[in-house]
């Protein structure tokens, strides 16, 4: 299996789906916050526009130990 990490500027949605279409990538992996209501409404979830955006298939793991806030307490986790 071959992993393949970049970082590039932009809207984040746009720029993982796009280089995910140019790179003929079989799945795409993201963290999420789990954010709902208010919050997510405000500031809107990178998951829900990847997921609205490609026809690819998406594995979304919300980290453990996440308490709702904008950082977790531990920095890694174990997939």
């Amino acid at each position: 299996m071959t992993v393949r990490v970049a970082a590039i500027l932009g809207r984040a949605a746009d720029k993982i789906v796009d280089f995910a279409e140019r790179k003929g990538v079989d799945l795409i992996a993201m963290c999420t916050r789990g954010r709902g209501g208010l919050s997510r409404l405000i500031l809107g979830s990178v998951a829900d526009d990847v997921l609205r955006s490609t026809h690819l298939p998406i594995l979304v793991v919300r980290p453990p130990g996440l308490t709702g806030t904008p950082f977790p307490p531990q920095t890694e986790f174990e997939l």
